[in-house]
């Protein structure tokens, strides 16, 4: 019994760094720049205040003028009016868009 509980204590001394490094890997630690953030809101708020196209279910995230479109969208014409939207933002140099259709 005592060879069993030196067995287990080894094998969570040996894990839990590994699970607490991987999770620590794939937080988001990056913080955004007040152009960035101005961006990503203007991008947001036009994607918001769009009428035709029910916007809503689509992330923003931008990086250096680049901004990332993600999430779910109704129709091709949609993702397509999203895009547009995006680049209408004064800062934008790239837009990847991500954008899934409904089905």
């Amino acid at each position: 019994m005592n060879l069993f509980r030196r067995v287990k204590f080894a094998a969570i001394v040996v894990t839990l760094p590994i699970v607490i490094g991987c999770q620590a890997m794939t937080a988001k630690t990056r913080v955004e720049n007040p152009q960035e953030t101005a961006i990503t809101k203007s991008v947001q708020a036009k994607l918001q205040a769009e009428k035709t196209a029910n916007l809503t279910r689509v992330d923003v995230e931008t990086n250096g003028g680049i901004v990332y479109l993600s999430g779910i969208v109704a129709s091709l014409d949609a993702r397509e009016r999203a895009v547009k939207l995006a680049w209408e933002v004064s800062g934008v140099e790239t837009v990847v868009n991500h954008l899934e259709v409904e089905k």
